[in-house]
C-alpha cells in the first residue's frame, strides 16, 4: 500500500485507469490522503512492469523541451543526459570488461521497452543501440555492485531506479555518444561503401579531425563517408575513388 497526498491524486487516476489498481482515501489533520493498494506481484509481472509504466507515462510530462544528448564516458564511467548542449542529468554507470569493451562511436536509440522479463540482468528497462556488430544497449541490472566498474559484456549499466529516470526522459531517436576509450583498429583491409566496424569509427571521427564530416561516426561506411574520403583524395592530389585505402590510412595518421 502507498499513501499519496492530494497533489498526487491525478497520478492515482492514471495509474487506477491502466491498471485497475483499489484506491481509498482517509483524512489526516484536515487533509485527505490517497491510499493506493496495489495488486499482488506477479499481477505486476503479467502487465511488464504496468505501474512503471502508468507512472513513467505521467512524470514524462515534467521532461525537459529541448535537443536531448546521451553522452557517456568510459573512462569517468559516468553517464551524462545534455538538454540544449547543457548537463541536465548524471549518473555512475557499468560498462564493457576490457575483452568485451562497450562500443565507442556516435549511436541512436533505436528502441526502448523490457527485456528479459524485466526482472533478469537487463533489470526494468532497455534501450537499444543501432550498434551494427552486436546487441547493445543501455539497461538495469540485477548486480547493483558492478556499478562504477569494467564488469559488462559491452552493455551500459545502471542502477535501476535510474534507468527507469532516464528513460521516462529520452525517446527512440535520441543519438548516444560512447567516448574515453581508445581503439585501436590495426586498419589492414580496405573500407568502401557497405563496410561496417569499428575501424570504420575511427576513420568517420578521423576524418573530421581532419575537416572532413561525414556525420555521425556510427561504424557505416556510407555515401556520406565516401564523399568525404573522395574530397580527402582530391585535397592532396589522389584519384577521388570514395576508397579508404593505404595512402589515405597514411594521410590521416591511421597507420
Amino acid at each position: 500500500m502507498f499513501i499519496l497526498r492530494r497533489r498526487w491524486l491525478w497520478v492515482v487516476v492514471t495509474t487506477v485507469a491502466v491498471l485497475g489498481i483499489a484506491v481509498g482515501m482517509q483524512e489526516s489533520g484536515g487533509v485527505f490522503d490517497v491510499l493506493l493498494y496495489l495488486p499482488a506481484a506477479n499481477s505486476l509481472e503479467s502487465t511488464s512492469f504496468g505501474l512503471y509504466t502508468a507512472l513513467e507515462a505521467v512524470a514524462s510530462a515534467d521532461a525537459p523541451e529541448g535537443e536531448m544528448v546521451i553522452m557517456i564516458d568510459l573512462a569517468a564511467r559516468r553517464l551524462t543526459l545534455l538538454v540544449n548542449d547543457e548537463p541536465f542529468k548524471q549518473w555512475p554507470v557499468a560498462i564493457g570488461k576490457p575483452s568485451t569493451p562497450s562500443p565507442v562511436g556516435e549511436w541512436k536509440i533505436v528502441n526502448k521497452g523490457v527485456k528479459g522479463g524485466g526482472r533478469g540482468a537487463f533489470g526494468p528497462r532497455w534501450h537499444g543501440l543501432n550498434v551494427p556488430w552486436g546487441t547493445y544497449g543501455i539497461h538495469g541490472t540485477n548486480q547493483p555492485g558492478s556499478i562504477g566498474r569494467a564488469a559488462s559484456a559491452g552493455c551500459i549499466r545502471m542502477h535501476n531506479s535510474h534507468v527507469l529516470e532516464l528513460y521516462r526522459l529520452v525517446k527512440v531517436g535520441t543519438p548516444v555518444i560512447i567516448f574515453g576509450r581508445k581503439v585501436h583498429p590495426a586498419f589492414n583491409r580496405t573500407l568502401q561503401r557497405g563496410t561496417v566496424g569499428r575501424d570504420v569509427v575511427q576513420l568517420q571521427l578521423r576524418l573530421r579531425e581532419y575537416g572532413f564530416d561525414s556525420g555521425p561516426a556510427d561504424a557505416r561506411y556510407g555515401p556520406a563517408t565516401a564523399e568525404c574520403v573522395k574530397a580527402l583524395q582530391r585535397f592532396y592530389g589522389l584519384e577521388p575513388t570514395g576508397i579508404a585505402d593505404l595512402n589515405v590510412f597514411y594521410l590521416l595518421n591511421l597507420r
